[in-house]
Parts: structure tokens; sequence; C-alpha cells
């Protein structure tokens, strides 16, 4: 009854993205299991996860924005850091609303809506993500990362 009422007051997002198992281990067994998913599981093992590691190089307070919550579970467990994503985790302050107003927001809007956020910050913006790059091409957004369609953005506004 109450995930009704959160879900039917437009304010909430969904997800249950319980994990229980190491992401090794799961990979593990769907490249056993379902060797035709293996090159997507190979990518997030190999070079989208050693670009998350990498944002341990971040400073140790910073936050990792992921604007997707496919990529979410994996930042939060690789990134070392605080994870801010849609519906998930301690640090979201935005309801699906906010969310899609950010998904759909002009430059100097997006860099408007992430002052909800302390700094220092980053948005991640992974290779199977749908996000319009272009929202970032402003001057409150410094590209740290573009690796193999995977891109970091740092926000300094």
């Amino acid at each position: 009854d109450t995930a009704a009422e959160y879900m039917a007051s437009g304010r909430h997002l969904w997800n249950a993205g319980l994990f229980a198992w190491k992401v090794w281990a799961i990979a593990e067994r769907i490249r056993s299991l379902a060797p035709e998913h293996a090159p997507i599981v190979d990518a997030e093992s190999d070079d989208e996860l050693k670009i998350i590691e990498s944002l341990n190089s971040t400073e140790e307070d910073a936050f990792i924005l992921v604007t997707s919550s496919y990529y979410s579970p994996w930042v939060q467990g690789y990134s070392g850091r605080k994870v801010i994503a849609p519906g998930l985790f301690d640090y979201n302050k935005w309801d699906y609303t906010q969310w899609n107003t950010f998904w759909t927001a002009s430059p100097e809007e997006a860099s408007i809506l992430l002052q909800d956020y302390a700094k220092p910050l980053y948005i991640f913006v992974g290779k199977y993500q749908r996000q319009n790059l272009e929202q970032y091409n402003y001057s409150c957004f410094i590209e740290t990362i573009n690796q193999s369609s995977t891109h970091v953005f740092k926000v300094v506004c």
C-alpha cells in the first residue's frame, strides 16, 4: 500500500535493486548461463569498471551523480564515493518530476538544478545511457573523462 501511494504521488521513483552478491560473482554466472549477454557484462567488467574505479581519485568528499539507475550499482560498488541516482541511495534529493526536468534541461537549466547538491560533484554518463551530452556543453561542466563512449563531468558552478 505504501509503495503504491509513493508511486501514485509522482514524487518518488521505485527501484528494488537489492543486490546480495558480489559483481564479479554475478558476472561469472551471466557468462556461463547467458553467454549472449557476456559482451555487456564484459564491457562493465573491463573498460567501464576501470573508469568507474578511477573515480576513487576524485576528492574524498565528492559525490557522483549517475543519470541512469542502470549504472548506479556499478558506481556505488566501485567508485568509493557517495552516489546520487534516480530513486536510489541516501543522497538523492530529487523526485521523478525533477529527474525528468534534469534529463531534458538546457545546459543552463541543468547547472541551476544541480545547485541542490553539495560539491565536489561529478556526473557519470556511461555508454549505454541515452543522455544528451550537449547538456554538458557549458562552462559549468568540465569533462574530466571521455573514454570508450563513457564520460565524466565535474560540476564547477
